[in-house]
């Protein structure tokens, strides 16, 4: 678990920065976390079906089984789809109101369905309501306090991704 942890927070420093200097998602940072989930199933099972063993370097079948990916796909869909009709209604107002930019972009949509892929059902949406808070507390610092017009959002999501996810892992979840 903690070799899985310490390569998602490598992939989110990288996208963290690429976001405060770009203001960009990438592909290939997306690509990065499928494959990590991908790689965390396949160990998962490999362990399960040819050694036999319930749990391979800390992941276990229920947290990163077959099973658990189903439902954090189906997590994903309803979080985008939620994501996305607030990013809808916010990129309306600030447009009526004169503004250019996005308020979320389809990028920050695209993370919250990579982060979702690590996640189980309640922490999910522990996950959306802490990135809900964490953006917003750095809307109000960027906007108010330092005068930008954009903000960064992808620490917003990564890090309260990661933030559950070690609380989920250290079974507090």
């Amino acid at each position: 678990m903690i070799i899985l942890l310490a390569l998602l927070a490598a992939v989110f420093v990288h996208m963290t920065y690429k976001d405060i200097k770009v203001r960009l998602v990438f592909r290939r940072d997306l690509v990065a976390l499928v494959v990590l989930r991908i790689v965390a199933l396949v160990v998962v099972l490999v362990g399960e079906y040819c050694f036999g063993v319930s749990s391979v370097l800390g992941l276990t079948n229920e947290q990163w089984g077959v099973r658990s990916l189903i439902l954090s796909i189906a997590m994903a869909f309803i979080i985008c789809a939620f994501v996305q009709g607030v990013a809808f209604i916010t990129n309306r107002l600030t447009n009526k109101y004169g503004a250019k930019e996005e308020s979320i972009g389809l990028g920050d949509v695209k993370l919250y369905a990579a982060c979702s892929l690590f996640l189980s059902v309640e922490a999910g949406l522990v996950f959306l309501f802490l990135s809900a808070l964490v953006g917003a507390l750095m809307a109000l610092y960027c906007k108010i306090i330092k005068k930008q017009r954009t903000f960064p959002f992808v620490p917003a999501i990564a890090w309260s991704c990661f933030a559950v996810l070690m609380v989920e892992s250290l079974g507090l979840l």
